[in-house]
Protein backbone atom coordinates (compact mmCIF):
# COMPACT_ATOMS: atom_id res chain seq x y z
CA UNK A 1 0.00 0.00 0.00
CA UNK A 2 2.53 2.54 0.85
CA UNK A 3 4.80 1.25 -2.02
CA UNK A 4 2.15 2.34 -4.40
CA UNK A 5 0.94 5.55 -2.52
CA UNK A 6 3.91 7.01 -1.25
CA UNK A 7 6.45 5.85 -3.87
CA UNK A 8 9.37 8.44 -2.40
CA UNK A 9 9.16 6.86 1.25
CA UNK A 10 9.78 3.62 -0.01
CA UNK A 11 12.34 4.83 -1.42
CA UNK A 12 14.15 6.34 0.84
CA UNK A 13 13.59 3.14 2.29
CA UNK A 14 15.59 1.21 0.40
CA UNK A 15 18.07 3.97 0.18
CA UNK A 16 18.69 3.82 4.03
CA UNK A 17 19.17 -0.44 3.40
CA UNK A 18 21.45 0.43 1.01
CA UNK A 19 23.78 2.50 3.33
CA UNK A 20 23.02 0.48 6.32
CA UNK A 21 24.50 -2.38 4.36
CA UNK A 22 27.26 -0.40 3.37
CA UNK A 23 28.30 0.68 6.32
CA UNK A 24 27.85 -2.93 7.65
CA UNK A 25 30.79 -3.84 4.75
CA UNK A 26 33.08 -1.00 6.10
CA UNK A 27 32.58 -2.86 9.85
CA UNK A 28 32.93 -6.21 8.24
CA UNK A 29 36.67 -5.45 6.29
CA UNK A 30 38.46 -4.71 9.56
CA UNK A 31 37.85 -0.76 9.78
CA UNK A 32 37.34 1.07 13.13
CA UNK A 33 34.07 2.43 12.95
CA UNK A 34 34.79 4.60 16.26
CA UNK A 35 36.75 6.78 14.86
CA UNK A 36 35.12 7.62 11.90
CA UNK A 37 32.39 10.23 13.02
CA UNK A 38 31.08 10.67 9.44
CA UNK A 39 30.31 7.39 9.24
CA UNK A 40 28.75 7.27 12.92
CA UNK A 41 26.92 11.17 12.13
CA UNK A 42 25.32 9.33 8.39
CA UNK A 43 24.28 5.96 10.49
CA UNK A 44 22.68 8.36 13.41
CA UNK A 45 20.96 10.36 10.73
CA UNK A 46 19.85 6.89 8.87
CA UNK A 47 18.40 5.55 11.95
CA UNK A 48 16.46 8.74 12.19
CA UNK A 49 15.38 8.39 8.72
CA UNK A 50 14.47 5.11 8.99
CA UNK A 51 12.22 5.33 11.42
CA UNK A 52 10.12 8.58 10.01
CA UNK A 53 9.96 5.62 6.81
CA UNK A 54 8.80 2.31 9.09
CA UNK A 55 6.00 4.74 11.25
CA UNK A 56 4.10 5.15 7.79
CA UNK A 57 4.44 1.68 7.18
CA UNK A 58 3.19 0.66 9.92
CA UNK A 59 -0.13 2.87 9.96
CA UNK A 60 -0.44 1.28 6.44
CA UNK A 61 0.19 -2.20 7.53
CA UNK A 62 -3.01 -1.45 10.44
CA UNK A 63 -4.95 0.36 8.04
CA UNK A 64 -5.21 -2.73 5.96
CA UNK A 65 -5.48 -5.21 8.86
CA UNK A 66 -8.75 -2.65 10.26
CA UNK A 67 -10.05 -3.48 6.80
CA UNK A 68 -9.87 -6.69 6.54
CA UNK A 69 -11.61 -7.21 9.58
CA UNK A 70 -14.52 -5.06 8.18
CA UNK A 71 -14.50 -6.99 5.20
CA UNK A 72 -14.59 -10.18 7.11
CA UNK A 73 -17.32 -9.39 9.71
CA UNK A 74 -20.27 -11.83 9.99
CA UNK A 75 -22.58 -9.19 8.68
CA UNK A 76 -21.39 -8.46 5.58
CA UNK A 77 -20.86 -11.83 4.57
CA UNK A 78 -24.36 -12.67 5.47
CA UNK A 79 -25.44 -9.77 3.07
CA UNK A 80 -23.11 -11.34 0.19
CA UNK A 81 -24.61 -14.81 0.74
CA UNK A 82 -27.96 -13.68 0.43
CA UNK A 83 -27.38 -11.52 -2.32
CA UNK A 84 -26.14 -14.37 -4.30
CA UNK A 85 -29.03 -16.45 -3.31
CA UNK A 86 -31.51 -14.17 -4.51
CA UNK A 87 -29.66 -13.70 -7.67
CA UNK A 88 -29.14 -17.54 -8.94
CA UNK A 89 -32.70 -17.71 -7.45
CA UNK A 90 -33.98 -15.52 -10.16
CA UNK A 91 -31.77 -16.73 -12.81
CA UNK A 92 -33.48 -19.90 -12.31
CA UNK A 93 -37.49 -18.99 -11.80
CA UNK A 94 -36.53 -16.93 -15.27
CA UNK A 95 -35.59 -20.57 -16.92
CA UNK A 96 -38.55 -21.64 -15.32
CA UNK A 97 -40.84 -19.42 -16.70
CA UNK A 98 -39.74 -19.60 -20.49
CA UNK A 99 -40.04 -23.27 -20.22
CA UNK A 100 -43.72 -23.13 -18.64
CA UNK A 101 -45.22 -20.48 -21.50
Amino acid sequence: LVKIERRELEEMRETLIQEIFENQQQQVLGLNILDNTELIETLENTKIKLNEVIQPLNLGERTRQDIEKLRDTYTYRLAAIRGAVLYFSLVQMSIINSMVR
